[in-house]
């Protein structure tokens, strides 16, 4: 069955049969059906706005770009911990010396 565009040549209205599937048209990155807008955080339907609009509301778009970020400022964070307890471990055998060789046996008896 061969799918063809219902009423215009601009692109933008559903296919003829009302089976979009969310696909694009003419070479844009959103399809061409209002029921297939749904905001890409919470799934609710996007009613108003520009027709390649990702999500239904300020919040919705701040959520979904925190949840993006949040891997990477956690990776950040457990490195930083492991960096200091090092540093800390350090502090503990060295004293106030700058240089001295430490052996990893001595470093293992330090307990975290």
């Amino acid at each position: 069955m061969r799918l063809e565009l219902a009423e215009g040549r601009s692109g933008h209205q559903p296919f003829r049969n009302g089976a979009c599937r969310g696909k694009t048209v003419r070479r844009q990155k959103w399809c061409c059906c209002p029921a297939a807008r749904q905001c890409q955080q919470c799934q609710g339907p996007i009613k108003q706005g520009r027709a390649d609009r990702k999500f239904c509301s300020e919040g919705c778009k701040n959520e979904y770009h925190n949840n993006q970020k949040a891997e990477s400022r956690n990776e950040i964070i457990r490195i930083e911990k492991a960096l200091k307890n090092n540093r800390r471990i350090l502090k503990k055998v060295l004293g106030t010396k700058q240089e001295e060789i430490v052996t990893r046996e001595t470093l293992l008896t330090v307990t975290y």
